[in-house]
This record gives structure tokens, C-alpha cells and sequence, in this order.
């Protein structure tokens, strides 16, 4: 029997859904079969399925475990709150689950609200019960260790050799497409005696991926705050609160010779042809938004373009007059697929590694071109007005070049610049 014994760096939280067990940390059940496919990907000639593949995994972690409480913002000082009660908090990002899952802040102050907030239920310590029933955590430990075992030599030769390039090309958890669940190999020993490897990082990204760009960021500056900034000006542009910057993606549609107009306009048009109607005393307007009366029964050149960045949940859209005046309403749309397509992950994936963002991809091969998708529309708070039927279609594209679109985003130079140095292109 070989065993192989591998020292992991983990550079990024991991976002686990058991996160408040002893020893929550990377699962075998995730690695192995990622592993597996790895291994088939690069010796397809000698291994012919995941069947020839005889070995064991065994992943454990060591020393300190520290617990991150990840947002996709948190306000004035609710940060500081958290930190007070022991948890590392992740302010920006591009992970959305957290602020619904639980209401634990009400205002110091209602009348002045400048002042911030305070935890609810103090009595009993109630609120320190509401963020253990939390669904998923970031957890980051000291030390991760992976335990190979195998019978066969030569397999155990050819996954020390490929198990560093695995290790830089993958991320682990949930949400590993923008930056949590990045590590790297930092030591091995077979046998218990130490193997020498190389690092070449920038080498096995462009060995998998068909390009990969990369920028470093500061001490002290949080990679997520960066890839959130990054992704959302790729894919949907920055808004006022930012400092307002126009999509990427929606710049490249514009730049087609057959242009492609995205979806947002779309929406808002047909949203407010239901709900902004002069004979219901109850119409909604979006905020900073005409009335649109358009008659128009086929979608022109609008399409649904964000879908090529992965399928978003819903849409949503200021009121600028909301049931009951509350400003945390909003206009919901769900873009429903009719051709079956239940979920499409983004093709992008950001890996962090030390202090440097890689950002990276390969052409889409997933058959989402020339898709149909129906609106659905909720006004959040007016039961009257839940997912309401707009009786009008938008497709995707028939055609879309991800390595043109990535091409065109980083040449950008009439919104702000993405800034990220270029390791390859195709």
C-alpha cells in the first residue's frame, strides 16, 4: 500500500453548509470526483474510466478554525458588531444567501437612523441563536491535510504529478466560481518521504483554460471586494452608489454590427405595461423610469445576454411608489426557461492565490444560444401582483464568443478599466 501524504495552503474561506461541525473543512465526496475527472482529462490514453482509478481519499484539517460570516454588503457598523462577537466578516462579495436569512440589526435610533444599528432580541442572547442557524459559513483553517492510498504504483506516481496543477485550477464549496475555496499543494510526502515539485502557476492556468487574466491586490484590500467589483462591471455595470460605470457586457452587445441590445430596457418596458396602468388606482412605476406603452408583440433586437454569465435567480427594480411607501420594495422578475434549462453556472471563475486574482475561462460549449425565457413579475409586498405573466418572450442569442466578449471587457476603454494584466488569449 502507497500513501501519500499532502500539505494544503488554504488561501480563501471555505463556504461550507457544515460549517458548525468539528472538522468542517474540504469534502472527499467534492474532491475525489473533480479529481477523477482531472486525472481522465489529462490520461485519457491510459485510464479509460473513474473504474481504473484505485484509490482512496481521506481530507482532514488541523490547528485554528476561523469563521467568516460573508455578505454581499453590510452597512455602517454591522461589521463591527460581528467582529464582536468573534466572527471574521467578508463585507462585500459576491455571495447574496446571508441577508435573507436572518433579521438580527434594527436601528439604535428609528428617528435618526444615522446612528446605525444594534442587535435585536439582546434579552436571552437570542441573536447569537439566529447566527448559529446560519446555512453556510466561510471556514478557514490552519492546516488541510489530503491522504491518498493506493495499491498502484504507477497511479499514485501520476497523481503526485498532477495533483499541484489540480490543486491551482479548482476551486471548492459553494460559490468557488468567484474566489472562495482556493488552495494550493505546499508539501507532499510518499511513504513519508518528501517530494520536490515545482510551482508554474501561470503555466497550468493556460493549460486549462482558453484565457486567464490576473491582477494583484493590495495589503490590507479584500480579494472579494475586488472580484465583486470586477464581475458585477462585467456583467451588469456599477450603479451611482459605485460611482456609475456602464455593463461590459451590455457595451459589447452595442458593438456587434448587428447590435444586440440586453435585456434590462426590455424588462422595464414590459413590466410597466402591466403595472403602470392609468385605470388601476394601484399602478407602479420603477423608479427613474418612464411608462412605456408599447404595443410591439416580437422582442426586436433585444436579447437576453446576461444568461451567457450564468442564470440569475431574479431581477430587481426601485419602485418609485411602493406599497405602503416601504422602500424596501422592490419590482421582482424570474426569467423562466422554455426550453428546460435549469440552471447555468457563470463560465468565469476567479482564483485567488496569495495576493494575486486570477481571472479565467473557456468557451462556452453548454447549449443555452436561441433560448426562449418567459417574465414572471412580483411586486414584493402587494399579494395582488405575484408572478404575474408578461405575455411577452426574450431569447438569447444565437451566436456568442465568451473569449470575444472577455476580449472586448479588458480593451474597454470608455467605462472604467478592469485593469488586469493578460496570461493568455484565444
Amino acid at each position: 500500500m502507497h500513501r501519500l501524504e499532502v500539505t494544503l495552503k488554504q488561501h480563501t474561506p471555505l463556504i461550507h453548509f457544515q460549517h458548525d461541525q468539528e472538522g468542517a473543512t474540504l469534502r472527499a465526496s467534492e474532491v475525489k470526483p473533480k479529481l477523477d475527472r482531472f486525472i481522465l482529462t489529462k490520461l485519457g490514453n491510459k485510464y479509460s474510466s473513474t473504474e481504473d482509478l484505485n484509490y482512496k481519499m481521506k481530507i482532514s484539517s488541523k490547528g485554528e478554525k476561523t469563521e467568516y460570516i460573508i455578505s454581499s454588503r453590510l452597512d455602517r457598523n454591522k461589521p463591527q458588531l460581528l467582529k464582536e462577537e468573534g466572527f471574521e466578516v467578508i463585507e462585500e462579495s459576491q455571495y447574496f444567501a446571508q441577508e435573507s436569512e436572518y433579521q438580527i440589526f434594527e436601528y439604535i435610533d428609528r428617528k435618526n437612523k444615522k446612528l446605525g444599528y444594534q442587535f435585536k432580541f439582546k434579552r436571552g442572547d437570542k441573536y447569537k441563536e439566529a447566527l448559529k442557524k446560519l446555512s453556510k459559513k466561510g471556514v478557514k483553517y490552519d492546516t488541510t491535510e489530503v491522504f491518498i492510498s493506493s495499491y498502484d504504483e504507477e497511479l499514485m506516481f501520476q497523481i503526485i504529478d498532477l495533483l499541484p496543477e489540480f490543486f491551482v485550477i479548482e476551486n471548492f464549496g459553494t460559490r468557488n466560481g468567484k474566489g472562495f475555496g482556493s488552495y494550493t499543494v505546499q508539501s507532499m510526502k510518499i511513504n513519508n518521504a518528501e517530494i520536490q515539485f515545482s510551482k508554474n502557476i501561470d503555466m497550468w492556468l493556460k493549460n486549462n483554460y482558453d484565457f486567464v487574466y490576473k491582477k494583484d491586490f493590495q495589503e490590507g484590500e479584500s480579494p472579494f471586494s475586488v472580484i465583486h467589483k470586477d464581475y458585477k462591471l462585467i456583467k451588469a455595470g456599477h450603479g451611482s452608489f459605485e460611482g456609475y460605470a456602464k455593463s461590459k457586457l451590455m457595451l459589447y452587445g452595442l458593438s456587434l454590427e448587428k447590435k444586440q441590445r440586453w435585456e434590462k430596457k426590455f424588462i422595464k418596458e414590459q413590466t410597466n405595461n402591466v403595472f403602470a396602468t392609468p385605470i388601476d388606482e394601484d399602478y407602479y412605476v420603477l423608479k427613474d423610469n418612464q411608462r412605456h406603452v408599447n404595443t410591439n408583440k416580437g422582442s426586436g433586437n433585444h436579447y437576453y445576454l446576461r444568461a451567457f454569465l450564468g442564470l440569475t435567480e431574479q431581477f430587481e427594480f426601485l419602485l418609485e411608489n411602493p406599497p405602503d411607501n416601504n422602500t424596501n420594495n422592490k419590482l421582482l422578475v424570474k426569467m423562466n426557461s422554455n426550453d428546460d434549462i435549469q440552471r447555468f453556472k457563470s463560465p468565469l471563475i476567479f482564483i485567488v492565490i496569495d495576493n494575486t486574482i486570477y481571472l479565467a475561462g473557456n468557451e462556452i460549449k453548454e447549449d443555452i444560444r436561441d433560448k426562449s425565457f418567459t417574465l414572471f413579475a412580483t411586486i414584493q409586498g402587494d399579494d395582488e401582483w405575484e408572478n404575474e405573466e408578461i405575455d411577452r418572450l426574450i431569447k438569447t442569442p444565437d451566436f456568442f464568443s465568451l473569449r470575444k466578449f472577455m476580449y472586448f471587457a479588458m480593451r474597454d476603454t470608455k467605462e472604467k478599466k478592469l485593469n488586469y494584466t493578460i496570461i493568455k488569449e484565444t
